[in-house]
């Protein structure tokens, strides 16, 4: 997707609710990471965001 739409990924943040897929694809490719956690069953410390809820995303985009 970087490469087809021409995006860095420093211009991306990929939103994902299972750490060990999305979130470690994400890590591996040095693009920031908001874990989508509304079970909350995961350690905050495993994305660079964090949230039960998407109400912090307007924050974090701007």
């Amino acid at each position: 997707m970087l490469t087809k739409y021409h995006y860095e990924p420093k211009d991306v943040l990929i939103i994902g609710d299972n750490p060990e897929a999305e979130i470690a694809a994400a890590k591996e490719l040095d693009i920031e990471t908001y874990l989508y956690d509304y079970q909350q069953k995961y350690s905050p410390a495993l994305a660079d965001y964090y949230g039960t809820n998407y109400q912090n995303l307007p924050e974090i985009l701007n």
